[in-house]
């Protein structure tokens, strides 16, 4: 019967994954695009994920262990074969940059929060595991606030939040970059 609608294991499994995707985004998506600021948007995202997982947990532990134990015929992960999700990392970098060019959130490199915030949202999966009775909701309030306090624009006088009436738009840039320990010896080498 199975190999009926499917040509082979890897269309099985391509299958089974995409499902579980579209069935977490129609969940997930509809809640983010109902908010206006990207504050908002990323807190939605957040408590959405977590609320998804919490009623799901059979099925995204499932889907998680389909994933990375699954090889295609040229032994390639489902991560290397399979485009990533609109609501992954890649959709979570562009929340992160809109938010950055409207002023509303401040500098920094869009790809480096949203590995942390995926990963943290993540990390609630074998949580649920080891503890049925793990509180996601309190867990997303947590999140949500780190986050928030890590991403939001400030004012600098202040140092108070800046709400997104009470800001301007600019476009995002990059982090200065940390000197390495060569830089720092080759600075100090032409001070002297």
């Amino acid at each position: 019967m199975i190999s009926y609608h499917f040509a082979n294991k890897d269309d099985l499994v391509e299958q089974v994954i995409a499902n579980f995707y579209a069935d977490a985004a129609a969940f997930i998506v509809p809640k983010i695009a109902s908010e206006q600021s990207a504050r908002r948007k990323i807190a939605v995202l957040i408590e959405a994920n977590l609320a998804y997982l919490a009623a799901h947990d059979v099925e995204v532990r499932a889907a998680v262990e389909i994933a990375a134990n699954h090889r295609t015929a040229t032994g390639k992960s489902l991560d290397q074969v399979r485009p990533e999700p609109a609501a992954g990392r890649a959709g979570l970098m562009a929340l992160l940059a809109e938010g950055q060019q409207s002023g509303e959130l401040r500098s920094f490199d869009t790809r480096s929060m949203a590995m942390a915030m995926r990963h943290a949202i993540d990390a609630a999966i074998p949580e649920l595991e080891r503890d049925p009775g793990f509180d996601t909701a309190d867990y997303a309030r947590e999140l949500c606030t780190l986050f928030d306090l890590a991403i939001r624009a400030h004012d600098p006088a202040t140092d108070a939040a800046l709400e997104p009436d009470q800001v301007e738009a600019q476009p995002p840039t990059r982090p200065p970059t940390r000197p390495t320990k060569r830089r720092a010896r080759t600075a100090r080498t032409k001070e002297q």
